[in-house]
Formats: structure tokens, sequence, C-alpha cells
């Protein structure tokens, strides 16, 4: 009879984790171990029999008292293994220590309307298939954002890659464009770019204007399968122009007629869904899981 574990960090053999993250069909950078490590104040596991499938529960602790969340730069936390011998969601959650007296958690699992009797609600991300060609890509965008590209082409603007994520983390950092990001949050982030970067899982996009200065940029970390939108920074000219339009034009183009998915992760907030939304990308649901002890079942 399947059954499932919850294991500390330094209970959790590696090796046999990201073998699970990296094989399953939902696998995702956010629950390897490294990315964990360095983007979430702790961590454990949730893990069925010998790593047939897992899921990653970071948490931390507030007035001595554990509580279970989302660590900044992590999106949506899979569940992760062979769909065919995966539990359901709901008896992992059911593993989590009683302890953990509250839980904000965004999980991505299939079907999505899973029945789980906590309190949940679904949370739109954005993503996009690049299986087409550029061209096909490109006569999905919005139109006024086609228009644009073009005319920011005309006018000298210019998209490439770079290897300066500390500038560009650096530039948002100061902007503080992020609200309640913390200096330690783009610490940790830092570090987790260089981790990335030396496992060429990295790639850095910038957009300078027609005199050569940076006006736009942004960080990805990329897979075998995904390319995740983690930071987005412009100045000034770069928001009067569209630079991050041009940016991400560029990024599509690199990128097409390839297997790989954008995964832009989406936001809440509906300026910034807008955006995503004009480069053909379509709403893909999580799970926001919110629990508390004195209100835990869903009414």
């Amino acid at each position: 009879m399947a059954r499932i574990r919850w294991l500390e960090r330094n209970e959790i053999d590696g090796t046999k984790w990201d073998h699970c993250v990296e094989t399953s069909s939902h696998s995702n950078v956010y629950a390897l171990t490294g990315y964990m490590d360095l983007m979430a104040k702790q961590w454990s596991g949730l893990v069925q029999d010998d790593y047939v499938a897992v899921l990653p529960i970071p948490w931390n602790r507030k007035y001595g008292i554990p509580y279970v969340y989302t660590p900044r730069f992590i999106g949506a936390l899979p569940l992760c293994g062979d769909p065919s011998s995966t539990l359901p969601l709901a008896d992992f959650l059911a593993v989590i220590p009683r302890r953990f007296l509250s839980w904000d958690l965004d999980i991505s699992a299939d079907p999505i309307d899973q029945h789980i009797p906590y309190r949940h609600r679904l949370r739109n991300s954005h993503v996009l298939a690049l299986h087409p060609t550029y061209e096909a890509l490109f006569g999905r965008f919005r139109a006024s954002y086609r228009n644009l590209v073009r005319q920011c082409g005309r006018k000298g603007y210019t998209a490439r890659l770079c290897e300066d994520y500390p500038g560009i983390i650096s530039r948002t950092a100061h902007k503080k464009e992020i609200p309640g990001m913390k200096q330690d949050d783009y610490h940790r982030f830092q570090e987790l770019c260089t981790w990335l970067s030396g496992r060429k899982m990295l790639e850095v996009w910038e957009t300078l204007s027609p005199g050569g200065q940076r006006c736009a940029g942004a960080i990805f970390a990329i897979t075998n399968r995904k390319i995740y939108y983690l930071l987005a920074w412009n100045n000034d000219e770069g928001r009067r122009v569209g630079a991050s339009h041009v940016l991400m034009d560029r990024v599509i183009a690199a990128h097409a007629a390839s297997n790989l998915v954008m995964d832009f992760e989406g936001s809440e907030l509906p300026e910034i869904a807008y955006f995503l939304e004009g480069f053909g990308s379509h709403i893909h649901p999580s799970l926001f899981v919110r629990y508390r002890i004195l209100q835990s079942r869903k009414q």
C-alpha cells in the first residue's frame, strides 16, 4: 500500500528527489533541491514511497511559531510524479504536521479541480507554448504590441542576451519595484542566479536605447521544458517606449519553434495580467490553499 512520509530537509535524498522532479510530467524548476535550498528559509518534503512522487513544503517561523508559505521567486509548487501512481493531493496535504498552524501555499496539480478539504481558490498564471514559428507567435501578439515592437525597431531599440544579472537585480532593488521585497530576498535571488548560471539554466536579457544605454532587463530560468520569467526591470525611458515589449519579443523569437513553454507565472494585478496576455499567453490555473488551525476545513 502506498505511503506518504514527511521528511525534514536533512532526511531527503537529493539525487532521488531531483530525479523524480526532472522526469515528472509536472517537472518544475522551483521543486529542485538546489532551488529550494536557496530560496526557502526552510523546507521539508512530502515523499510517496521511494520517491515515486514528491511535493516540497517551504516553511518558516514567526515568534517561534512555524508556518507554511510560498517564498519569493517561487511560483506554484508542483506535485511531481507519475500521474498513474501518484496519490491524490489531499492525501499529501493530510500528512503536513499539525505544528504548522497556518499555510499559504500555491500548488500546481492536475486535475486542477481536485477535491481537497481545505479552504482554497484558483490562482491564475500565464503560459505560452513556443512550438509555433516566430511569425505565427508574433501574429498572436495584441495588435498594439506588434505596432509598438515595430516602432521601437525603427527607432533603434534592440534587445540582446547579456550576463549582468547583478546589475539588473541591483536596479530593481534600488527602485523598490516589488512591494514587500526585502534585501535578503534580493540577496537570495542573486545567489540563485549564480547557481542557475553555473548549470546553464539562466538567461539574462536587456533592451538598449538607440544610444546604447540599458533601459530594460529581465532574468529567466530555463530548463529543457520551460522558460520561467523571474524578474523584470525598466527605467522611465523603458516604460515610455515599451522596452519590455521589445525584450519579450526577442526572447520569444529566440526560442520559437521549440518544445519549450514560456511560464510567465502571471499576476493577480490587472495591469500585469494585461501585459502578459498581450503576447498571446493563456491562463493556466493553480490552487492557492489557505489553512488556519481554527478554521481548517472547507465550509
